[in-house]
């Protein structure tokens, strides 16, 4: 005899629901431009190799710890900062959405200047470059984590 137990306890309001496509960030007009503009949505690439920086990985960090790290230990944050946001065919950047987790990957209240300068700093990246040449003309979800250690940036994962 064969029994089958179900351990789902969760009611079907406790579940998340999530977009159709992973990495798809739809348009809120209180946080988005309203002119930013995706080429293809249906054409969203969501890896993480086919869409670079000019100069690098290296050359982001460079760039992001010059703007969050320049108030000395202003905060005392230990945590990470998950910044998603989507690069159209052109190479602009918008929609962007964050997260705040302390170092157990738990969501946790950040103060409100270090995720400003964090976003800041990432919104002024602009010289996006897609890697692969079958992507050329395609929309990129791309995402950046910061570690944060006393409220400086000590690793930016990507």
């Amino acid at each position: 005899m064969i029994a089958l137990v179900s351990c789902d306890v969760s009611s079907a309001s406790d579940k998340k629901t999530y977009p159709d496509q992973f990495g798809e960030i739809a348009f809120d007009a209180a946080l988005d431009d309203p002119g930013f503009q995706l080429c293809d949505s249906s054409q969203m690439v969501h890896s993480r190799v086919s869409l670079n920086y000019s100069g690098g990985r290296k050359r982001i960090e460079e760039l992001c710890k010059q703007q969050v790290n320049v108030g000395g230990n202003a905060y005392a944050f230990n945590g990470y900062i998950l910044i998603r946001f989507l690069v159209n065919c052109k190479g602009e950047s918008d929609r962007f959405r964050i997260e705040t987790l302390d170092e157990g990957f738990m969501p946790i209240e950040c103060p409100d200047g270090l995720v400003s300068l964090v976003e800041n700093a990432v919104r002024s990246l602009n010289e996006w470059v897609i890697s692969k040449p079958e992507n050329v003309g395609k929309d990129h979800s791309k995402y950046l984590n910061f570690k944060m250690v006393n409220g400086r940036v000590d690793a930016i994962i990507h």
